[in-house]
């Protein structure tokens, strides 16, 4: 887990994060790897949703459970690179640049 958190740090300096803002999500990164597994959670999005239901429930503030789910969602989609995004199609230009050039320069004269 400290090489974990190590990666996460460097990446975190490398993106000029402040002090304070490292060491708050490493602090909460940690936080959700510690729970999860004493949970015997292996589910990433069930982890974050009973590590956010348990902040609610200790009735932490809404923006330290923002700041923790920030924190995690950072830590999944930059560090760990496990992001899901929906695909776009792709675009086809209709013209292509020399068909335009071509177009627009049969039409000016």
């Amino acid at each position: 887990m400290k090489n974990i958190l190590n990666n996460t740090e460097i990446i975190l300096k490398l993106r000029n994060y402040s002090s304070k803002t490292r060491k708050s999500y490493l602090f909460y990164i940690k936080n959700c790897i510690t729970f999860s597994n004493k949970k015997g959670i292996k589910n990433k999005k069930i982890a974050i949703e009973e590590i956010l239901l348990d902040k609610h429930n200790r009735e932490h503030s809404p923006q330290t459970i923002n700041l923790a789910l920030n924190a995690v969602k950072y830590f999944y989609s930059e560090v760990l690179k496990d992001t899901n995004y929906a695909e776009r199609e792709g675009f086809e230009p209709s013209l292509s640049c020399f068909e335009y050039r071509f177009i627009v320069s049969d039409n000016s004269h």
